[in-house]
């Protein structure tokens, strides 16, 4: 069976889904630069936004129950759904890690794939912050040789356009499909 995923701040206990974008809710489905989805999750994470300064995860419906809560954060986060503004947003160049002082430069993702065409980068956001991967169809199965997957869950994220200062240690996010 297919692992849906949902994007949530784990402080506040909500999410956004991939459904009211519509867009695909497996991880690989959405998890590409220039989605609508994930950049409306960007959005919420950046200076300004509602999410700002907050722990987020991409978590799967197959993920862990939560200690003592008897349930997985993506059935927690559900009952607590918001509905951005739908604009139309660019990616951020920098995904920014504050609590490991990492950081990744979105324009050095690789093309992972071509369909009919158009190049395709997988977008670090949803990989690096999901939880439950590798439960279901549609999960990220490529390589990882520096387990980046999954790494940056629960972290508070800051995309900006402005690059970190040399306090903050660069992620090559090489992944591909």
């Amino acid at each position: 069976m297919g692992q849906y995923f949902k994007n949530c701040n784990v402080q506040t206990r909500e999410c956004i889904t991939a459904w009211d974008f519509n867009d695909f809710a497996k991880l690989i489905e959405h998890s590409w630069i220039e989605n609508r989805y994930v950049n409306v999750a960007e959005k919420l994470l950046a200076k300004g936004g509602k999410w700002f300064g907050q722990p987020t995860c991409w978590v799967g419906d197959y993920s862990e129950n939560e200690e003592g809560e008897g349930e997985n954060l993506y059935d927690i986060c559900g009952r607590n759904p918001i509905k951005p503004k739908v604009g139309k947003y660019k990616y951020f160049r920098f995904l920014v890690n504050k609590t490991t002082n990492e950081f990744v430069d979105l324009d050095k993702v690789p093309i992972s794939s071509v369909y009919e065409g158009i190049e395709y980068r997988l977008h670090p956001l949803p990989i690096l912050t999901c939880s439950g991967n590798k439960k279901g169809n549609g999960d990220f199965y490529g390589e990882d040789p520096n387990n980046l997957v999954g790494s940056w869950s629960r972290n508070i994220i800051e995309p900006t356009n402005k690059k970190p200062s040399i306090d903050f240690t660069e992620i090559i996010f090489d992944l591909k499909v």
